[in-house]
C-alpha cells in the first residue's frame, strides 16, 4: 500500500529535545510535511483547539498540563473541531495506573520508549489502513478497546468515524468531503452521547432516592449529587442546535435542583426529591424513537412548569 503523508497536518509533543527532533525527522522521512511540534501542553493545547489536525503523537507526561484529559478534552468535543484526530500517546513508564489512564483517554494507540523508528512508522501505517470503531458511554469516547462483548451487559453500538490519516494518506479524499463526513459523525457521536446520559442520569437518581428512603439525607450522595450536575451541563451543551434543543429547560432546571440539594444535604426538601424521578422520566422518554416531540414537549413543560411554580 502506497501512503502520501505530505497533506497530513501532525502535532507532535515531546518535552525532550532531542527525542523531538527525532521524530520529526522520523516522520518526515516518512513523507509527512506539515509537522507542527511542541514541548509543552499549554502550546499544544493552543494548537489543537485553533489549528487542522489529523494526527497527534504526544508524551502522556508532556509537561504544563494533562495530554490525558487534553486528548479526552478533543474526543468530547470540547476541544478543537475534529474529535476523530488520530491519537498515538508516548510513555517511558506503562504503570498500570497510567496505562489505563492512557486507554480512557481515547488514544489510538500507544507505544512504550524506548522506540524504533521502524516501530513508529509501522504503528503509523496500521492506523492509516484503518482504525477500530469508537463506542460511547456515559464517561467515555473513544476506540472499542473490548476483547469480546460481555453476555451480562447492555450491548453499546459501535460506531465507524472518519479515519483523518487514511483519507489524506491512502484515499485522497476531497477536504469538504472529510469535512462532511466528520459532521456526520460528530452528530452521530452526539445523539449516542445524549442518549448515554439520558441513562446515567436514571441510574444517579435511583441511587439518590434510595439512599433519601433509608435516613431522608443525601448526605452519602454528595458525590453522585455533583456528577448529576456535570452530566446536565454537558448534556443541556449537547441538546443545542440538535432536535432535541427543547429539552434544555429541563437540563438547567436539573441543574438547579441538584445544586440547591447540595447545599441542603442533610435535610433535602422533600419537593425537590419527589421531582427528581419526574425529571428522569420526561428525560429518557425524550429519546425513546416511538416518541413525538410534542408529546414529549408536553411532558417536559409540565415538569419544568412545577419545578419554577415553587
Amino acid at each position: 500500500m502506497e501512503y502520501r503523508f505530505g497533506d497530513v497536518c501532525l502535532a507532535v509533543g515531546e518535552s525532550n529535545p532531542q527525542l523531538r527532533h527525532s521524530i520529526r525527522s522520523i516522520l518526515y522521512s516518512s513523507g509527512f510535511r506539515e509537522i507542527a511540534d511542541f514541548s509543552d501542553c499549554e502550546t499544544l493545547r493552543d494548537h489543537l483547539a485553533n489549528k487542522t489536525t489529523d494526527m497527534v503523537i504526544a508524551d502522556a507526561s508532556l509537561p504544563g498540563g494533562d495530554f490525558c484529559a487534553m486528548l479526552r478534552a478533543v474526543r468530547h468535543h470540547r476541544l478543537g473541531k475534529n474529535p476523530f484526530l488520530l491519537a498515538i500517546t508516548l510513555t517511558g513508564n506503562p504503570t498500570q495506573d497510567l496505562v489505563r489512564k492512557i486507554v480512557d483517554s481515547g488514544a489510538d494507540d500507544l507505544i512504550v520508549k524506548p522506540f524504533s523508528a521502524d516501530a513508529l512508522v509501522e504503528r503509523v501505517q496500521v492506523l492509516a489502513k484503518g482504525r477500530k470503531p469508537f463506542v460511547v458511554t456515559h464517561d467515555y469516547i473513544g476506540p472499542d478497546r473490548r476483547k469480546k462483548a460481555r453476555l451480562d451487559c447492555e450491548q453499546i453500538p459501535l460506531l465507524p468515524v472518519p479515519n483523518p490519516l487514511r483519507a489524506k494518506a491512502v484515499t485522497h479524499t476531497e477536504p469538504s468531503s472529510l469535512q462532511r463526513m466528520i459532521d456526520t459523525a460528530i452528530a452521530r457521536i452526539n445523539q449516542q452521547k445524549m442518549e448515554r446520559y439520558a441513562v446515567q442520569v436514571g441510574y444517579l437518581i435511583d441511587r439518590i432516592l434510595s439512599r433519601y428512603q433509608l435516613d431522608k439525607s443525601v448526605r452519602a450522595c454528595e458525590d453522585d449529587l455533583k456528577y448529576l450536575c456535570t452530566v446536565a451541563e454537558d448534556l443541556a451543551r449537547r441538546v443545542r442546535g440538535t432536535p432535541f434543543a427543547y429539552i434544555s429547560e429541563l437540563t438547567l432546571s436539573l441543574i438547579k435542583l441538584a445544586e440547591r440539594m447540595l447545599e441542603t444535604l442533610d435535610q433535602p426538601d422533600h419537593r425537590d426529591v419527589e421531582l427528581l424521578p419526574k425529571i428522569s422520566q420526561a428525560l429518557a422518554r425524550a429519546f425513546e424513537p416511538q416518541q413525538t416531540t410534542k408529546q414529549v414537549a408536553h411532558e417536559i413543560s409540565e415538569s419544568v412548569t412545577k419545578f419554577t411554580a415553587r
